[in-house]
């Protein structure tokens, strides 16, 4: 789902920044098929972006939301990813 958004993003002119750090080969394939700009960390992103919108496996969900966080992130952080509201 991330990778189709990303490209709508782009499709409407946005830079779209992708954190590469860590992911496969398949991942690193999408983001060059949909002209992502690679980053090479999280703190990265953090610096550069004006908004993160979190894509994740709900199981990480969480986890992604602490790290950004941790990057005194000053943004607009989206967390679009489906877990239960009581989180």
């Amino acid at each position: 789902m991330g990778a189709a958004v990303a490209a709508q993003a782009r499709r409407s002119g946005a830079e779209v920044l992708w954190c590469s750090d860590g992911r496969s080969p398949e991942t690193m394939h999408r983001a060059e098929q949909y002209g992502l700009s690679a980053v090479g960390g999280l703190s990265e992103m953090a610096d550069r972006a004006d908004v993160i919108l979190s894509l994740c496996p709900p199981a990480a969900a969480e986890d992604v939301a602490r790290s950004v966080a941790a990057c005194s992130y000053s943004g607009t952080y989206v967390d679009g990813n489906a877990v239960s509201p009581r989180r």
